[in-house]
């Protein structure tokens, strides 16, 4: 089922991008927490269809879990094919979003999937990309990732710096 921690008001989109300073007002069709005590959503758009999207999620498991703890984070998880429903029922401890006509992917101008984004509660998009470097290109990738990109960002923001490497190019399946 899908998570009842959801929320679902009318879409506003404003983009308001200069430079590195990329902005999401989710001003309306917010169904990121409103939660005083959420500072920052890590938002992984994944396909149950994609088989790179199946073997990185024992590492979005181990996010989770660590995000859980972490008041401050909440993680939610877009899925992007027609499974929505049986992926939630698989991972009842998530806060699966379906997105069967891709609007937050257009929205977030998502390309592939896996793909991550972390989002300030100021709307401003921290990171966005691969989670790491495993996978090179699309049917190809190393043994073990040795850039851990989402790791990276997440540790620069718990230590009150600028994220360094905001963007990264994400490999996977295409949101179609």
């Amino acid at each position: 089922m899908i998570s009842q921690k959801t929320f679902l008001l009318p879409i506003l989109i404003l983009f308001a991008c200069s430079g590195k300073d990329k902005k999401i007002n989710l001003v309306k069709n917010e169904w990121i927490s409103s939660a005083p005590e959420i500072q920052y959503s890590i938002l992984f758009f994944v396909s149950s269809d994609c088989p790179l999207c199946k073997s990185y999620m024992p590492e979005i498991q181990t996010i989770q879990d660590k995000m859980l703890v972490n008041k401050k984070w909440q993680v939610i998880i877009i899925e992007e094919s027609e499974n929505a429903e049986k992926f939630a029922a698989a991972h009842p401890k998530w806060n699966v979003k379906p997105d069967y006509k891709h609007q937050i992917a257009k929205l977030f101008q998502a390309d592939v999937t896996p793909e991550v984004f972390v989002v300030d509660s100021a709307s401003h998009i921290l990171y966005r990309g691969a989670i790491d470097n495993y996978a090179i290109e699309t049917g190809k990738h190393r043994a073990v990732a040795d850039e851990h990109y989402l790791k990276d960002a997440i540790a620069n923001i718990e230590a009150g710096i600028t994220v360094k490497r905001n963007s990264t190019k994400a490999v996977g399946c295409y949101i179609e």
